[in-house]
Order: C-alpha cells, then structure tokens, then sequence
C-alpha cells in the first residue's frame, strides 16, 4: 500500500518522530482502542508493500476518552479518531484528521464542550433546523462556520480552519493551524481581514496651491488661521 498505488486510500504518516508521538498519545490516553493503535508491519494486502519500511498507522477509532486528555485537546494529524459517548455515526476519516465524536444531551452541552477547548478555527453545523444553525453557530467560539456543508469559502470569508461537526446531536471536531480564536493560527487569509493584515494605511497629504497662497493660509503659527488647520 504505497502512497503512489493509485488503488490505496490512505497513506503514511509524516515522518517516524510523528508516528512515534502519536503512539504516545494513544498510549497515555485513557479511554478504549476499539480498532487500530499500533503502527502497521508485514507485507499490505493490497499490493505486498512493507509496511515496516515507512510510518504506516491503521485507522484508530478509541472511545470514551476524557475530554482533559492529549489525545482529546490536542491535533494528532494521524488517522485517529475518537468517540465520546457515542451512538450510530459513521464517517470516512481521511489520513492525517484528527475528528471527535460526541453525543450532547441538549445544546448547551454541545457548545459547553465544543468551546472547552484553547483551540477555536472554524466550525460545521449539520442539521435541518436552521433556527438551531443560527443560534449554535452564534455561539461557537470559532472563526469560520459551515452550515451543512464542509470547507467551502466564499473568497470575502476570512480562512480559518478548525471544524466541528454536529450530526443530528453527534459533534465532530477536525482542525488544522491558520486563523481563528483563541490560541488557533497566526491571522487570517481572505477577506477584508487578510488585506488588512499584510497591509498598512497610509496618508499622504499634498499641498497644490501656490507658495504665496499657502504662506497665508498655511501658516501653523498664526492666530487667525488656527481654526483652519484640520479643514
């Protein structure tokens, strides 16, 4: 299962040190591994590779984990995810998403533990009642909100990207490093926003009258023509 086997879905981790980390969190963490957790070896089913040769994790589903752990707080950028207090969900997880799945019992629960978080980039809603979209999406402490609907931009929006997924009344979380609240990235990209931050306004004032003209109406010291100097 080589990253270039147009036939394989998912690839390695970045490097061993990253794949090395991960295994630390899955280590420390304190809840369940329903599936996956240990880095792959042997030959792939798929095409015989040698799965000890890069830094290959299978896909890790681990359950019941404290919102307080690493592996809960932090972006794995691995192929984990982890489920609290969950029911029927199901969903593709790409390579390198960190996704949590929750099960809230009302809203204010929902957004008590989507915003306990120093993360806060960007945020889905999933649902078929908009009133509900408006009033969670008001809340949420993120910088961008999708409402059904997944990393799209309009070029006006300010790019952030840390997203939450809510499900009927099942959560999603994924992030990723630019824009936001909170401790997430460095700033923004589109929008208003993005061109104010790689920007700085400047005023500059040109005098076209004559020399003469200006001696007299120009003069900062004169008493008379104080009244004129911000007109």
């Amino acid at each position: 299962m080589t990253t270039l086997n147009p036939e394989s879905t998912m690839g390695s981790v970045i490097s061993l040190r990253h794949l090395q980390r991960i295994e630390g969190m899955i280590f420390r963490q304190s809840g369940t591994i329903l599936a996956g957790g240990a880095r792959l070896t042997g030959p792939a089913p798929l095409d015989g590779f040698n799965f000890s040769k890069g830094n290959f994790l299978p896909p890790t589903v681990i359950t019941d984990v404290e919102v307080n752990d690493e592996i809960w707080q932090e972006e794995v950028f691995g192929p984990v995810v982890v489920v609290k207090r969950f029911k029927v969900c199901r969903s593709a997880v790409k390579p390198r998403v960190w996704v949590n799945f929750i099960r809230f019992k009302n809203e204010q629960e929902g957004l008590a533990l989507a915003n306990a978080s120093k993360y806060g980039l960007g945020a889905g809603i999933w649902t078929s009642d908009l009133s509900r979209a408006h009033r969670i999406a008001a809340d949420i402490q993120a910088g961008l909100v999708w409402v059904n609907t997944h990393h799209r931009n309009d070029p006006s929006s300010p790019w952030c990207v840390l997203s939450l997924h809510i499900i009927g009344h099942v959560w999603g979380l994924n992030t990723r490093s630019r824009g936001g609240m909170k401790e997430s990235g460095i700033g923004r990209e589109n929008g208003v926003e993005a061109y104010n931050a790689y920007s700085q306004s400047k005023s500059t004032i040109v005098n076209i009258a004559p020399a003469e003209e200006t001696r007299k109406t120009d003069d900062w010291f004169a008493e008379v023509g104080a009244a004129q100097r911000y007109g």
